[in-house]
Parts: C-alpha cells; structure tokens; sequence
C-alpha cells in the first residue's frame, strides 16, 4: 500500500488530545514491504515533539533495524499537525513480517 509522501491536515480542526495525534500518526505508518529484514519482528522507539509551525522534531530514536528506523522518521517528518504543539511524545513502532 503506497502512502502519499506528505501528509498535511491543516484543513482538520486542530487535534485537541495526544490521543488523536497518537491515532493518527498510526494510521499513517503501515509495514514497508520494500525493506529488506532479518527478523520476524522489527520495532522502532521514537521520541519526538509537535513543533508550533505543527512539523514533527525527532528527539531520540532507537530501532532493531536502520531501514525501519529511517522509514518511521521519514513519514513522521513529513506530517503537520498545525495547532498541535508541546509536549514530548513517545512511541513504539512494531513490525511483524506478512510471513508469520
């Protein structure tokens, strides 16, 4: 399934918990079937923060697999939050292969 490579919801009403925000960057990273892994499972742990322009700033990351690890900060950079901005959010992205 392609993603479009710039996800913007300025024409949305702002989201008003972290919840949404949290919900929505879900729905937008789906398993790459491009990438090559060697695991059945592959995760990634990122730290990041809405920005008040509403563009994502990656704090920290940490991934059992590089490939994953730049494909999960590649789409989060691309979204836009506008109106959403703060606090440090964290979360774990887990990757299981199409094959178990």
């Amino acid at each position: 399934m392609a993603l479009a490579s710039s996800t913007a919801f300025a024409g949305r009403e702002p989201f008003s918990t972290n919840a949404e925000v949290r919900k929505e960057i879900s729905r937008a990273i789906s398993y790459p079937g491009a990438i090559q892994h060697s695991n059945d499972v592959e995760f990634v742990l990122v730290s990041f923060r809405i920005e008040p322009c509403g563009l994502i700033s990656i704090l920290e990351t940490n991934a059992s697999n590089k490939a994953f690890e730049q494909y999960v900060v590649q789409k989060l950079e691309s979204m836009n939050f506008e109106g959403t901005h703060g606090e440090v959010h964290h979360m774990r992205f887990t990757f299981r292969s199409q094959d178990i």
